[in-house]
C-alpha cells in the first residue's frame, strides 16, 4: 500500500531496508523466547545458554547453541528499540 501512494526509489528503498531488519529481529526475537535456557557449572559469571532445536522434513534435527550475557541482551533490546524509532521516523509519527 505504501509502494502504491509513495513511488519514490529512495523512500522504497529504505522501506525495503525496514522490512530486512524487522525480518532479522524476528528471527532474533523467535530464537530467544522459544529455546532452552541453561547454565553450566563451568560458565563465565552472568552467561546462559540458549539452545534451540528444530526438527524440519528436509533437514532432520537440527540444534543451535548459543552462550549469551547480559550485554548480549541489552544489545538485543537496543536494537529493537532502536528499529521501533526507526520504523516511526519512516512512517512520520516522530518528527526530529
Amino acid at each position: 500500500m505504501y509502494i502504491d501512494k509513495n513511488n519514490k526509489s529512495e523512500k522504497l528503498a529504505e522501506l525495503e531496508r525496514l522490512i530486512a531488519r524487522v525480518e532479522q529481529a524476528g528471527e532474533k526475537r523467535n530464537f530467544i523466547a522459544h529455546s532452552i535456557w541453561a547454565a553450566t557449572e563451568n560458565q563465565e559469571p552472568f552467561t546462559i545458554d540458549m539452545i534451540k532445536s528444530t526438527i524440519r522434513k528436509k533437514s532432520g534435527l537440527e540444534r543451535k547453541i548459543e552462550n549469551m550475557s547480559v550485554e548480549d541482551l541489552d544489545k538485543i533490546a537496543s536494537s529493537f528499540q532502536e528499529l521501533t524509532m526507526d520504523i516511526f521516523y519512516f512512517m512520520g509519527l516522530i518528527k526530529d
